[in-house]
């Protein structure tokens, strides 16, 4: 083989597999995008009646929504590499199926703890800054603090002192809220009335005789 021939042979080999590589990009109208990680082209804007996940499973709510045609979550705009899309209700990414899941004990960072009740991992020693419970809603003082994302109170150690709530509060749905007051009976009318004289039965009027 000569030295010309040697060239060529590479060089006809790379051109047969550059249009393979490229032809999925070329393939997206303006109004598309390519996503690589599903090699699919993706409209570069949400859909007029997005579906709704499948139990189990969430999508980011900013800029992904669920598709039943690729059976995952698929953005609006080419998505960045880090940090990963950031979910809802304790999900995390996975970058496999393109979409939300709840984690599982493996997926614990050394730094964080499994929370069975709520089946997800949760830092130890909490947040620096927990955010405040809305109104209506409250947290232990002592070993618990509001969780946003479940919208509920969490423990940030793995075994937590018994939630005590403040006077007149009570723990109900992983959160501390307000104790319910009974309505109070309405007060009976007395088929009686005292006259002074005693006690006489009120009298009903007598219709007029024509």
């Amino acid at each position: 083989m000569t030295l010309i021939s040697r060239i060529l042979v590479p060089l006809a080999l790379l051109a047969s597999i550059l249009p393979s590589v490229t032809a999925g990009n070329s393939d997206c109208t303006p109004n598309q995008f390519w996503y690589e990680n599903k090699s699919c082209c993706v409209p570069k804007s949400f859909p007029s009646n997005p579906s709704s996940p499948p139990p189990g499973k969430s999508c980011p709510q900013n800029h992904y929504y669920w598709s039943d045609d690729k059976s995952c979550c698929l953005p609006t705009s080419p998505p960045a590499s880090n940090p990963p899309p950031t979910c809802q209700n304790g999900h995390s990414w996975k970058d496999s199926e393109s979409c939300c899941s709840p984690p599982a004990p493996s997926d614990c960072k050394n730094s964080e703890f499994w929370y069975p009740s709520k089946s997800c991992c949760l830092p130890n020693g909490g947040p620096p800054n927990p955010p405040n419970p809305p109104t209506g809603s409250g947290c232990p003082s002592s070993g618990w603090y509001w969780f946003g994302d479940q919208s509920c109170c969490v423990p940030n150690q793995p075994n937590p002192p018994p939630p005590q709530c403040s006077y007149g509060w009570e723990w109900t749905g992983n959160k501390c809220q307000p104790k319910s007051t009974p309505p109070s009976p309405k007060n009976p009318q007395p088929s009686n009335h005292y006259n002074g004289n005693g006690w006489k039965r009120a009298q009903r009027p007598r219709a007029n005789k024509a």
